[in-house]
């Protein structure tokens, strides 16, 4: 016997399969997007500077300072901010250093040990420090390059050099912006 689906049965039948696709398409995007985020993250550098050598260099983003660095002393590699005016950023002779961050060795511990973790999928065991947390303030040193004192983050003069350069200005009256490799 042939049976004829009801109208609420066909109804629901469609609702499902809308559903269904929905789903079915959702997690097609998601899944091309997470790829290029992931892909864009692997592949995105960001300055470096060898203490030693007195020369910026590009270093992938992950990396977490005091980094080897490029020769010279080993070790002695530190993150740069780099900023130009914003119509020349991609003018080398146009970017200047407004800072130097590197990490004490507390944070530096606990971040390459939160990074293998992640690398090997194991579960996190503990709270992660946030950026804005007092302890990554702290333990987050910076300076200005002409300077050999570092100071942490969250005190005065730390502070103070993260930033003035805001303040900076080309000869024609362009602010900077922070450039990128």
């Amino acid at each position: 016997m042939d049976r004829e689906m009801s109208p609420q049965g066909k109804a629901n039948l469609q609702l499902a399969a809308a559903i269904l696709l929905a789903v079915v398409a959702g997690s097609f995007v998601f899944l091309r997007t997470s790829r290029f985020r992931k892909s864009s993250e692997e592949n995105a550098k960001t300055w470096f500077y060898d203490e030693s050598e007195k020369r910026l260099y590009a270093a992938p983003h992950g990396t977490i300072p005091p980094d080897q660095g490029i020769g010279g002393k080993s070790g002695d590699g530190v993150r740069a901010v780099v900023v130009a005016p914003a119509s020349q950023q991609n003018d080398p002779a146009r970017r200047q250093i407004a800072y130097l961050e590197t990490y004490t060795t507390e944070l530096k511990q606990l971040l390459e040990k939160i990074k293998a973790g992640r690398a090997s999928r194991l579960p996190r065991l503990g709270p992660m420090p946030s950026r804005d947390s007092p302890f990554f303030q702290t333990n987050t040193l910076v300076r200005r390059l002409e300077e050999t004192d570092w100071y942490p983050e969250s005190s005065a003069q730390g502070r103070k050099i993260l930033s003035e350069w805001r303040g900076w200005r080309s000869p024609d009256g362009q602010p900077m912006v922070v450039c990128l490799p």
